[in-house]
């Protein structure tokens, strides 16, 4: 039975004030973007290694309205995705009470040469309004595509036993929380309209992440053999899922495998799939997986854009940045806050050596040096 507004509110109320007091577990204490930045195998078609560019550091100071009225506060900051747009850099972050807590939500800060971070003056941006959001909003990706923009994000809900009876998969089951990709547009980047959640729960079966979709340096989505293509690594009863649309809006998903990280360790999620430019055939994907040591780990495979799904090769070394990369001021970038003091709201950002570009040929790159376990796709 759906919760009227006042049980919503209450269950805003209770993730909130238990989100204050969460702690990370050992494993994830140890995400460190300053960490990664340095741990490259050398390669010479993967994006890294990473310096840190503290000219473009941003904090959150000031508390944002509370729409709910709830006592909510936004102590950590990560996650950021980032868009160049209009002569700025247009920052989207994921904000909650303590560091990958419930009680996410989104907001924007605006960077321009002359006036540095500037907050939207109306965060937060995305936050819990629909039934399958009582939990957070977090984790946003954002996309430019046929002159709109469209934000990916988890929205997180706790599934009934209704849902359970209908959609868990006994192979992959689903605890107190469940995860499902929303998205909203917008034409000015700043004033959105959700569309609701986009993969059906039959395929999803109450946890699926995330909005992994082919994305130009620039930031603007970019169509696979003339389609709109979405790599979804993790939930989806233990399945890897890829989703075909023509609009970003509506999908049609099959089970496809499309990322083998076995030479490296177990994945856990694809973080993001970069593309230099439209015109360009090389593509990257930045993927999380677990060694054994107990430390976080980033890796990135190599594709052909004209064989989405054919992984070229793999190498040690990632950014572990869900809001993915792009191409600012002559380098790839990326933002993160893992690195940020307890309970300060930072992002530092990280770039590459503005040099650094690839091949358009990726089979003949790939072949020229293994850069870690090659597989045998080509």
């Amino acid at each position: 039975m759906p919760m009227n507004n006042e049980q919503f509110r209450q269950t805003l109320l209770e993730t909130s004030r238990a989100a204050k007091e969460s702690a990370l577990s050992p494993f994830f204490q140890t995400l460190s973007s300053d960490r990664l930045a340095k741990e490259y195998d050398p390669c010479d078609w993967a994006i890294g290694p990473f310096e840190r560019l503290d000219h473009l550091t941003y904090e959150k100071k000031a508390e944002w309205p509370d729409p709910w009225n709830i006592g909510w506060e936004g102590r950590a900051i990560h996650n950021a995705s980032l868009i160049e747009a209009d002569d700025a850099l247009y920052m989207f972050y994921r904000c909650n009470p303590a560091m990958e807590s419930l009680a996410g939500r989104i907001g924007l800060a605006i960077y321009r040469e002359d006036t540095g971070w500037v907050d939207w003056r109306c965060n937060p941006l995305i936050y819990s309004t629909q039934p399958n959001e009582s939990l957070a909003c977090e984790d946003p990706k954002i996309y430019r595509a046929e002159g709109k923009y469209y934000l990916f994000y988890q929205a997180d809900f706790a599934p009934s036993d209704e849902d359970r009876a209908l959609y868990q998969d006994r192979n992959y089951p689903v605890g107190a929380v469940g995860t499902e990709i929303s998205v909203a547009v917008s034409n000015d980047l700043l004033h959105w309209e959700k569309k609701g959640a986009i993969i059906p729960r039959g395929i999803s079966h109450l946890w699926a992440k995330a909005a992994v979709i082919p994305r130009a340096g620039n930031g603007d989505a970019v169509r696979l053999n003339g389609k709109y293509m979405m790599f979804v690594s993790e939930g989806c009863g233990g399945k890897q899922v890829v989703g075909y649309s023509e609009d970003l809006l509506n999908w049609e998903f099959k089970h496809e495998q499309f990322l083998d990280t076995k030479p490296l360790g177990t994945l856990y999620e694809a973080m993001g799939l970069v593309i230099e430019s439209a015109a360009s055939e090389a593509m990257v994907m930045d993927f999380f997986y677990d060694d054994g040591s107990g430390v976080t780990r980033a890796g990135q495979a190599l594709y052909r854009k004209s064989e989405p799904t054919k992984q070229i090769a793999l190498n040690r070394g990632g950014t572990l940045n869900v809001g993915g990369i792009i191409r600012y001021q002559g380098r790839w970038v990326h933002a993160q806050g893992w690195d940020a003091p307890r309970g300060i709201p930072v992002i530092y950002f990280y770039g590459t050596k503005p040099e650094q570009t690839w091949s358009e040929n990726p089979s003949k790159r790939a072949a020229r040096r293994t850069c870690a376990p090659e597989l045998s796709h080509l």
